[in-house]
């Protein structure tokens, strides 16, 4: 029993730790999105959808005021959340600066679920 309890008090510790290395409402906004709010942001931000682009597949290009190519996101259907790893991967993509991502989300349920 003794045991038992000190293993809980080293967790609980080690997470306190934790909570404060990393905003909580950073970890959510980034973990939290889904294929509809990648793809409705994108939309506002003047991305359209193609449905086969050369090596990529399906994509979302914005474009140059010439008609050129500028970027092109690479967002592939999914019925689960993003992970925060594959989300900054198509924030680099988009050229969109992170904390536009994190704005447009808003406060805790990240407006778009």
């Amino acid at each position: 029993m003794l045991e038992t309890f000190a293993a809980f008090g080293k967790s609980r510790r080690l997470f306190a730790r934790y909570r404060e290395s990393y905003p909580r409402c950073m970890a959510n906004r980034l973990g939290r999105w889904t294929y509809r709010g990648v793809t409705t942001f994108l939309a506002e931000k003047g991305f359209q959808f193609f449905d086969d682009v050369e090596g990529v597949g399906k994509a979302w290009m914005n474009f140059h005021e010439n008609g050129e190519p500028n970027r092109i996101v690479e967002v592939k259907p999914t019925g689960a959340f993003y992970a925060a790893r594959t989300l900054k991967r198509m924030i680099r993509q988009s050229g969109i600066p992170e904390n536009e991502w994190i704005t447009w989300a808003g406060p805790d349920d990240g407006g778009f679920n």
